[in-house]
């Protein structure tokens, strides 16, 4: 489980920096556990979001617009689809990691479960 904060500014090199790195450690754990099957989960944490200074102000409108339709059946997909679109660069890592999510619901929340040693463990991930 990554939870969040992969990256510091959301640039590609970080995620590319943070991919050789969890790439290292599957080898290393595939060293010492052959056959072991290793898959990661992660969300994003406030550092995984690209944010020029400049769009700070934006951002605060529009967390504001969205907050009063959040909780309801339909929130307004065209501000969700702004505010994670600051977040691509996580998005396409995340695919990288073979955990590609399609949807704006799915990059808000997701359930994934897992089977490890005779156990179903569930994950709610939230964005």
């Amino acid at each position: 489980m990554i939870s969040g904060d992969i990256a510091n500014t959301g640039s590609p090199e970080e995620y590319a920096t943070a991919k050789r790195f969890l790439e290292g450690l599957s080898e290393a754990i595939a060293k010492h556990r052959p056959g072991a099957h290793i898959r990661y989960l992660s969300i994003p944490g406030n550092h995984d979001c690209y944010l020029p200074e400049t769009e700070t102000g934006l951002r605060a409108v529009l967390v504001a617009g969205i907050q009063s339709t959040f909780q309801t059946d339909t929130p307004d997909e065209s501000i969700l689809g702004s505010l994670l679109d600051k977040q691509q660069n996580y998005f396409e890592f995340q695919r990288q990691l073979g955990q590609g999510v399609n949807t704006v619901i799915e990059k808000l929340f997701r359930l994934s479960v897992l089977d490890i040693g005779g156990f179903r463990i569930q994950f709610a991930l939230y964005n």
